[in-house]
């Protein structure tokens, strides 16, 4: 995590840029990730970034750029949406950075611009053929521009062209979605140690943009930033990375790869306090159509003003009928342009005449222009939908969470595991009845943080509590989180509280988890006598089975022998309203439930509220104590029920971030 205080600078010379550029294209995938990194711009032609030195030069100034060696670098840029952080650089470095940001619009519309002004000045001067070899030229350049876009769009035309290819591995290019992104990654030595320390650095360079960031916007407010940390999720493209140190390095270290379908082509890295959000590309709405029809307009305007020197020249005194003047140039430009007779003024010079049918030829690359613009625009509208869907079908799949606790220990507990997960301190959410406690999201499952009383009977009991609040928050799972006793108590570390039962096996230890595969109602029970004056009890309370459908249970199943921090105990657990501190009733709990792991007092109300909704539940709770014994040593037992509370939050929160019970991860695709 990135403090945020401070951000220093990564900017570099123009010479160290070059030798640097030189350094990537000479290594071993040095091609391929300068041209991820550039990007390919509308209709392949042309690279949506500008050369690497002009890039690495602009974001070195702009902050975005970390190095660890003399020619260790990687190059990281925000989130889409974003604003950048830059750091100045005053009106060259503007240009400079427009000049890399726009290098495809540049590149397909700076030279016919360029070679019209030149045309400008040929026919000032009088050079006839030179002002129409340029004026071809810039049609010309204009033209081939328009149909690589064009082409691609019309049914699949290209992939039959065997001199057409696609640059290798997957187009990538602007990535650049919720997250941020490493563009591109260098190291001169292919050393494991080097690769690491550089995408720790580009991290790192990414969390103090955004903690640069949060500080300047906390002072635009009035206010100051002196605390905290930030972490960001980092998108790393596979095909930017420059040999394969790095691309291993990056495997190792990623939480999560996404493919499509052939290469693992991108690898995230980053905290996992927030589900992450799949970049994608920026698709251009059409917008150049604009900028092709504002150049048309001043090709017009230019050119009529030699239209109308040319015709004064010719015709002397009697120019009724011909463009000799200003307007009546435009108006004749236009005329010849759309192909469309709208005056009689008509031209009788040839260089004029030659005028009016590139004029005609800029309509009809204009055609293509409005049809390309149309196709992109329909794409981008596709596009827009289908981020909508996405984002409106991510929003319905989210899982939400209810942890349920009873006391200040176990409150505190959880507070704590979620914050170490995901920085979140939690935030007060008003109910009809209850006040709740939102605490962000623990991978892709939002959590919310309920209390019960102690007990499942009561207007604030476990029962009426749960039911309220999952009315409330409309939670997709319930877990009850906490401390309880346990049964199986291993003689050799806890004599005192052994009873001389031993039916069983699988000894327990304070602080170990227990989850409910089954949970046994035993307060509802029948106490009679029979005919010799023997007093009898039936239990009649239900013993009921976690739901399976939710897999809460499954999950922590599957979870449990991996996880370190203590012993995890599926099993049964023995729920009541009665808090027992007696060895005798323990004893018989221990004879009449051999099987039984544990004994608390809130998960038959849990059981109760959950199973009405039909919502998955779960209870697990861990060992503080074993049943009595209570008071003879109050510091000891404080500490163990904090241990106990810890760890039991702890395996809540591994089960939460796990990713196990996220839908996308089990739902059906089909």
């Amino acid at each position: 995590m990135a403090e945020m205080f401070s951000l220093p600078g990564g900017a570099l010379s123009f010479a160290e840029c070059r030798a640097i550029a030189t350094a990537v294209r000479a290594s071993q995938h040095g091609r391929e990730a300068i041209r991820s990194a550039r990007g390919t711009g509308t209709g392949r032609l042309f690279r949506d970034r500008g050369p690497l030195p002009l890039m690495l030069y602009v974001a070195g100034r702009d902050g975005y750029l970390a190095r660890t060696g003399e020619q260790d670098v990687a190059l990281v840029r925000p989130p889409l949406g974003a604003r950048g952080y830059r750091l100045g650089g005053g009106p060259w470095l503007a240009v400079l950075r427009f000049a890399d940001a726009q290098w495809n619009h540049l590149a397909s519309g700076g030279p016919p611009a360029v070679l019209l002004l030149l045309a400008l000045a040929a026919g000032l001067t009088g050079s006839l053929l030179a002002t129409l070899l340029l004026v071809l030229l810039a049609l010309a350049w204009s033209l081939t521009s328009m149909l690589s876009f064009l082409l691609p769009q019309l049914g699949g035309l290209t992939r039959r062209l065997p001199f057409w290819r696609s640059p290798p591995g997957p187009d990538l290019s602007g990535p650049r979605g919720d997250n941020w992104v490493m563009v591109l990654g260098h190291t001169r030595d292919q050393d494991a140690e080097d690769a690491q320390r550089l995408l720790r650095a580009a991290q790192q360079r990414a969390e103090m943009l955004v903690a640069a960031s949060i500080q300047r916007a906390a002072r635009r407010q009035g206010g100051r930033v002196t605390k905290g940390a930030v972490g960001v999720y980092l998108d790393v493209l596979r095909a930017g990375l420059t040999n394969d140190a790095l691309r291993e390095a990056v495997g190792a270290q990623a939480n999560r790869v996404d493919t499509d379908g052939t290469d693992d082509s991108m690898h995230v890295l980053g905290p996992r306090d927030h589900g992450p959000g799949k970049p994608h590309r920026v698709v251009d709405a059409g917008g150049f159509f604009f900028l092709y029809l504002a150049a048309c307009v001043v090709a017009i305007a230019v050119l009529a003003t030699q239209i109308a020197e040319f015709e004064r020249a010719a015709c002397g005194q009697s120019c009724a009928d011909r463009p000799a003047t200003y307007g009546s140039a435009v108006e004749w430009s236009i005329q010849m342009f759309l192909g469309y007779p709208m005056t009689d003024v008509s031209a009788a010079t040839l260089r004029v005449q030659v005028y009016g049918y590139l004029l005609r030829v800029m309509f009809l690359v204009g055609i293509a222009v409005a049809v390309a613009a149309i196709l992109q625009a329909v794409r981008a509208v596709r596009f827009r939908r289908e981020v909508r869907e996405t984002q409106e079908a991510v929003a319905r799949t989210r899982k939400r969470a209810l942890l349920l606790v009873t006391s200040d220990v176990e409150h505190r507990a959880v507070l704590a595991a979620v914050h170490a997960r995901n920085h979140h301190r939690g935030q007060l959410i008003p109910a009809e009845q209850e006040v709740l406690v939102g605490l962000g999201h623990v991978g892709n499952i939002e959590v919310v943080l309920g209390r019960t009383g102690q007990s499942d009977v009561g207007v604030h009991g476990a029962g009426l509590v749960t039911a309220s609040l999952i009315g409330n928050v409309t939670a997709d799972y319930v877990i009850a989180v906490g401390i309880c006793y346990g049964l199986r108590p291993d003689p050799d570390v806890y004599a005192d509280a052994d009873l001389g039962v031993t039916s069983y096996s699988g000894w327990q230890r304070i602080g170990d988890v227990c989850v409910s595969q089954q949970i046994a109602l035993i307060d509802h029970l029948v106490r009679y006598r029979e005919a010799d004056g023997t007093l009898r009890t039936l239990r009649r309370g239900d013993t009921v089975s976690a739901s399976a459908g939710s897999r809460l249970l499954s999950a922590a199943n599957a979870l449990g022998p991996t996880w370190t921090r203590a012993d995890v105990r599926p099993g049964l657990l023995l729920s009541s309203s009665t808090l027992r501190n007696d060895p005798e009733q323990i004893r018989e709990l221990r004879n009449e439930f051999p099987d039984a792991i544990g004994g608390e007092m809130e998960a038959a109300g849990v059981y109760a509220a959950a199973a009405r909704r039909q919502i998955g539940w779960l209870v697990v709770k861990a060992i503080s104590d074993w049943g009595f014994g209570r008071g003879r040593d109050e510091k000891q037992l404080q500490e163990d029920r904090r241990l106990a509370a810890g760890n039991a939050a702890e395996f809540v929160v591994h089960l939460l971030d796990s990713g196990a019970l996220d839908a996308l991860h089990f739902e059906s695709s089909g």
